[in-house]
């Protein structure tokens, strides 16, 4: 059994300065360019917008509304940073005194941003005023269709400004535009989410037009910002870190009862060991699925409606969730059987219609990691005029940009999008239906290109020894993520009992340090081509024997019989509290045996 990437090098880590008195640690944090001093100063304040030119049109343009009445329609997205972000915006609003609604685009119907018809329903709901929230900066034509409609916007957004200047509104004379690059100066932070954008907006005009108290309305709106640092896969540094910790206290004191009652009904949700994992694991992929298969405006709505009826809310959006996974696990299932793998990347084309377009970002990132292959998923859809084209998600690997790979595609045939976007690891794209075998042609043309030259990842060794002290080190300096990576670390692992469960196709190999988790093929394999002896109760046995208790384990357990398996690994550690412990594992990049 063997796994090597062969474009990946890998290059042991030796200079050490020390900083937190771990050496494999240490080694780590030396080669991402910290000392002990920018360690000690990791976690920066928080920064509240500075009062400027466009923040004082905001208030005068608020203040003015404010006194003829106007109905303000705020405009989110679909995601966990858009539902989080509206419903700071909305709860923002009707503090300050504004009849408010709401809308989002439905991500089949109107993909992603503001759009006309949604401008027609904010006219229709007899709204004069729009805010938008986590899109808006690349929605000119909407905007501007608004504008003519005799509306009033206020764009607030923290996406990429689009260099196509007919898409972007900051083109617009006097709109007025709160974003992290018109709010902050050359050198400050501005990797924000759109709901910190929306709470640090809320930040800067409650002390200047508010009436009533507003302090724990405010650590509300940071909770909900805070999640979004990891929905949105903010970088964990700087003023990030602060509000994802503030937010991690906020709900752990269960202050906001909608918010608590949500959080607490969630599965695997442990308010003592809350981190960045929970929110991750746990409580963004719930909000998401909302948006993904139904409608994204009933995350805001959520938080509108009274108490007796939070129950059918939380219902509603874990079977959407249980929906959301059963559909995954369908579909990857499905497609694994039918995808070619022999390009340099993989395209999958769903000719029968059968996948859920709200997925399909899941889905190409599950085959993207199975094989190691940037993957582009593409469904069917038809513009408004009924004519058909592939609308895709693409994922990729640390060695292939994939925005690069698509702007490769565009300057040799500019013909085959009709929009694209996004950044290395992830984008959007849409074809032309007649130009599906040239984009896969010139797809693997240009990943090849992308990857001619072998890419250096860095690694520390340690032993299973070691492991212990540096899992303890490592939850001192949490949150570990985008921005401020765990160690990748390579270590031999001495194999003494293998783990089957069945009921959740998951296998683990463990030893008397730590548990490493595997899909159940590979498991078995292991099983089947090392001479392991069964060493507990056999589920499969049992069931056929017609036992009624093994189908609540559906468990094996497997120890070595002549010989000790020793796999050589590379990946990241961390720990899981479960059971009343914390369990050290380790999620692995590359393996093989020795």
């Amino acid at each position: 059994v063997k796994e090597k990437n062969l474009l990946m090098k890998y290059v042991k880590l030796t200079k050490t300065n020390t900083i937190t008195g771990n050496r494999a640690l240490d080694t780590w944090l030396t080669h991402l360019g910290y000392d002990k001093d920018g360690i000690e100063t990791l976690d920066k304040p928080e920064m509240p917008f500075c009062k400027n030119s466009i923040l004082e049109n905001v208030v005068k343009q608020l203040e003015h509304a404010k006194r003829n009445n106007f109905k303000v329609m705020v405009s989110a997205d679909y995601d966990n940073d858009g539902i989080y972000g509206g419903t700071i915006l909305v709860k923002g609003f009707k503090f300050l005194g504004f009849e408010t609604s709401y809308m989002i685009p439905n991500r089949v119907i109107d993909g992603y941003g503001m759009n006309k018809r949604l401008v027609d329903r904010a006219i229709s709901e007899n709204c004069q005023m729009i805010v938008t929230v986590d899109n808006g900066i690349a929605c000119r034509e909407a905007v501007e269709y608004a504008l003519s409609k005799g509306l009033e916007v206020i764009v607030t957004d923290h996406h990429e400004i689009p260099e196509d200047n007919a898409k972007n509104v900051m083109r617009i004379a006097g709109i007025n535009v709160i974003h992290p690059a018109t709010m902050r100066g050359v050198n400050e932070f501005k990797e924000i989410s759109g709901a910190t954008v929306a709470y640090k907006l809320m930040e800067y005009l409650f002390p200047l037009m508010a009436e009533k108290a507003y302090r724990e309305e405010l650590d509300f709106y940071r909770a909900l910002a805070g999640v979004t640092v990891i929905s949105d896969v903010m970088p964990l540094v700087n003023e990030n870190r602060t509000i994802f910790k503030k937010s991690v206290k906020y709900i752990q004191s269960h202050k906001n009862a909608a918010l608590d009652y949500f959080i607490s009904h969630l599965p695997n949700v442990d308010f003592e060991h809350m981190d960045e994992t929970t929110f991750g694991f746990s409580i963004c992929p719930v909000i998401n699925a909302i948006g993904r298969l139904d409608n994204a405006e009933l995350g805001i709505q959520y938080f509108e409606v009274p108490e007796e009826d939070r129950e059918h809310y939380l219902a509603f959006f874990l079977n959407t969730n249980d929906k959301r996974k059963k559909l995954q696990a369908e579909c990857v299932e499905d497609v694994e059987k039918t995808i070619d793998t022999s390009g340099n990347g993989i395209c999958y084309f769903d000719d029968k219609e059968k996948i859920n377009e709200g997925i399909i970002g899941i889905l190409a990132g599950r085959i993207c990691n199975n094989h190691s292959k940037p993957t582009i998923v593409f469904s069917k859809t038809k513009d408004s005029d009924g004519t058909s084209f592939w609308k895709g998600s693409a994922r990729s690997t640390e060695q292939v940009s994939i925005i690069n790979v698509l702007n490769d595609i565009n300057n040799e045939n500019g013909n085959i999008f009709l929009n694209f976007g996004g950044h290395a690891g992830a984008a959007g794209i849409s074809i032309k239906e007649s130009q599906k075998d040239v984009f896969v042609e010139l797809l693997n043309k240009y990943i090849e290109k992308e990857t001619e030259e072998e890419m250096v990842k860095y690694y520390v060794e340690v032993s299973e020894k070691e492991m212990p002290q540096l899992v303890a080190k490592m939850k001192e300096l949490k949150p570990f993520g985008n921005g401020f990576p765990k160690p990748i670390l390579h270590t031999n692992f001495d194999v003494n009992v293998l783990k089957a469960y069945f009921s959740s196709n998951r296998g683990v190999i463990s030893n008397d340090v730590f548990e490493l988790w595997v899909n159940l093929p590979d498991y078995l394999k292991l099983v089947r081509d090392n001479d392991y002896r069964l060493a507990f109760t056999n589920y499969q046995k049992l069931l056929f024997e017609g036992n009624k208790d093994a189908d609540t384990s559906k468990t094996e357990y497997y120890r070595p019989k002549d010989k000790k398996i020793k796999l050589s690994m590379f990946g990241e550690v961390t720990s899981n509290y479960f059971g009343g412990r914390d369990q050290i594992k380790f999620d692995v990049i590359e393996k093989e045996l020795i």
